[in-house]
């Protein structure tokens, strides 16, 4: 096993996936929430939906606001 060594400590390459765990976690958290957001930006009423005449285009529109969040 290779060891790190920082500030005079030695860390084990064990604990380094966990950081980077966390602080990816995190950022797809924050991602999540923007698209959250996004989505509710440029959410249409039903009432839009049905006047829509377009629907390819609005099927384009549709595909391109969505986002899949797991």
């Amino acid at each position: 096993m290779e060891v790190l060594v920082r500030d005079g400590k030695h860390l084990s390459n064990d604990s380094i996936p966990a950081q980077n765990s966390l602080r990816d976690l995190e950022l797809t958290r924050q991602a999540s929430e923007l698209n959250n957001q996004e989505m509710i930006d440029n959410a249409i009423t039903f009432e839009e939906w049905e006047n829509y005449e377009d629907m390819e285009s609005f099927t384009v529109w549709k595909l391109t606001c969505s986002t899949s969040i797991d």
